[in-house]
């Protein structure tokens, strides 16, 4: 069953990291994915699972429920995923995902050019 309170974070930027830190702190459940050559840059992330975040929303930590170079995984049973990269991303991370979406997710696509 697909859960609104559940969100895959597409991307593994700077966008991507304050998007999943507000989500989080706003009680919502996240999940990271980031593509699989990219993972070098989330492999901290992916060990610790935890965002340090400071700003409008407080200072502080927040932990990501699942951060995956796997979008099978990270799109299973979401009701939000939020692409949180560049507009030269978006075709690959399309890409990856369009196998593994099901019925009724929304797709959000937040981006900066």
């Amino acid at each position: 069953m697909i859960d609104i309170k559940k969100v895959a974070v597409l991307g593994g930027g700077a966008v991507a990291l304050a998007t999943s830190a507000e989500l989080i702190s706003a009680g919502f459940t996240v999940n990271m994915f980031e593509l699989p050559e990219f993972r070098e840059n989330i492999k901290s992330l992916m060990n610790e699972k935890r965002i340090e975040f400071s700003g409008v929303i407080g200072n502080g930590f927040t932990d990501l429920n699942l951060v995956t170079t796997e979008a099978e995984k990270a799109l299973y049973d979401v009701g939000l995923i939020i692409l949180a990269v560049p507009a030269f991303g978006h075709q690959a991370f399309v890409e990856a995902c369009v196998p593994y979406l099901q019925n009724e997710q929304i797709f959000l696509i937040e981006t900066a050019y």
